[in-house]
């Protein structure tokens, strides 16, 4: 249980820690990335790009962020690094975030620095949700590498378990804040916790809305966060998306985010392999001039068009990720539900006459 600290006051020291753990790493970020935390401290990012020594207006503040040339093929070697203005929020900071993006667009590792920032509240804790312990261990090793590594903080520690296999990854400071990895498949050892903040990894593998409000009044006490990390494979992700765009100003949504925004993990010919249609990638030409470079012989089709625009362009599917819910012994249909399906016809009947004749 955190102390007692009037809310305003922990988002502050939050946000202030938070950019002394990133300027510690030279963590820098994309522009999505920067956008979805200036939600969750109170700004709106804009693109008005500002010397990081003027002085600002009043109430704003400075983000900074990296991209590479939008007309030449991403590569790491062509990145550039800018502050960017950013005002308050109306309605303050977002507490119910949500970060969609393409595959390898960095959810991951912002995830996990992200939930650094809360390293500096006596006995907070803060909990990584994963279906399973191992879809939250890359960021827990994000946070546990910039909290007590070498080139991060080096923040003293009570105990730390990092143990996927027998479900313990576990950081406790010695201030009491403590960081915790939770499985979904134990998801009633969620319950009855006072907690700062959440963190659903890999979202879409969660069974929808159930894992928020199953167990968002742990939050309440605290005014805390939700934080959502995911590419969009599971339909139940545009609740997210309504909620975040402009359904309730408590929450938010970055979304859209194509896979070539990350030159570190980006790969050409991978892409190139994949798009089955060149006109999906038609709308971003205005943004990335360097595809209209790419022609309908460079495309090779390997993906449909919902898979490449839900792995490649960060949107969201309309049939991804649903089955039929079918349960073993189930009789979903039978002579009495589809007459129809079980009348025999005079095909039937030369089959079985033909059955009969080869019998003898």
């Amino acid at each position: 249980m955190a102390d007692r600290l009037d809310p305003v006051l922990r988002d502050a020291l939050v946000r202030e820690f938070r950019a002394r753990v990133y300027a510690r790493l030279g963590y820098i970020e994309f522009p999505h990335q920067a956008t979805w935390r200036a939600a969750t401290e109170g700004y709106a990012l804009t693109t008005t790009a500002v010397d990081p020594t003027d002085a600002l207006p009043p109430g704003c503040a400075r983000y900074q962020v990296q991209y590479t040339d939008p007309t030449r093929v991403p590569d790491v070697t062509r990145i550039r690094t800018e502050w960017h203005l950013a005002t308050p929020r109306p309605h303050g900071p977002v507490h119910y975030a949500a970060l969609l993006a393409a595959y390898k667009a960095g959810k991951s590792e912002q995830m996990g620095m992200w939930s650094t920032g809360f390293a500096c509240i006596p006995n907070a804790l803060v909990q990584l949700i994963g279906v399973e312990y191992k879809t939250a261990e890359q960021e827990f090793g994000y946070l546990v590498d910039a909290l007590l590594g070498s080139r991060g903080m080096r923040l003293k520690k009570r105990h730390l378990y990092f143990d996927v296999r027998n479900g313990r990854l576990h950081l406790e400071l010695t201030n009491g804040m403590t960081f915790e990895v939770k499985s979904w498949e134990r998801k009633e050892s969620l319950k009855g916790h006072q907690v700062t903040a959440m963190l659903a990894c890999e979202s879409y593998q969660l069974p929808g809305l159930e894992s928020f409000t199953t167990i968002s009044q742990n939050l309440r006490a605290e005014r805390g966060y939700y934080a959502w990390a995911s590419t969009c494979d599971a339909p139940w992700l545009g609740e997210l998306h309504e909620m975040g765009h402009g359904r309730d100003p408590d929450w938010g949504c970055v979304c859209g985010t194509p896979g070539w925004t990350n030159p570190f993990s980006f790969e050409l010919r991978a892409l190139l392999r994949d798009c089955p249609d060149i006109s999906l990638l038609q709308p971003y030409y205005k943004e990335f001039p360097w595809l209209t470079r790419v022609t309908e012989q460079h495309i090779k089709g390997l993906m449909t068009r919902e898979r490449f625009a839900i792995a490649w362009l960060g949107q969201l599917g309309t049939y991804a990720g649903r089955v039929y819910n079918y349960q073993r012994g189930s009789c979903l249909f039978g002579p009495e539900s589809h007459p129809q399906l079980f009348q025999r016809t005079v095909d039937d009947e030369a089959l079985d006459e033909a059955a009969e004749v080869s019998a003898v």
